[in-house]
């Protein structure tokens, strides 16, 4: 039994020096974990912005986002029209 235990940590052992040997790297530093550490989250950040953007300029289109309550510059308040645009009091369309 106790020559069975030492074959197994060894074969441990010997699993750890070779997987220490195959991800060596110059000055004896592995940077591979931080690296795709970093990949990974500029990735996703990127990816949600990316999208975040397209859904804002699709929504925009489709009046998504419409709102009765907008404030505009100079303290100014906008009213839905009647074709569902939102103007400004005093303010008149032009078509």
């Amino acid at each position: 039994m106790q020559k069975h235990i030492r074959e197994v940590n060894e074969m441990f052992a010997d699993e750890r020096r070779r997987v220490q040997q195959r991800y060596k790297e110059y000055y004896g530093s592995y940077l591979g974990h931080y690296v795709q550490w970093f990949f990974w989250f500029f990735f996703v950040l990127g990816f949600f912005l990316f999208t975040s953007v397209i859904v804002m300029m699709v929504g925009k289109g489709m009046n998504w986002f419409y709102s009765s309550n907008v404030d505009l510059p100079f303290g100014r308040r906008a009213k839905p029209s009647q074709n569902g645009l939102l103007v400004s009091f005093g303010e008149q369309l032009t078509h």
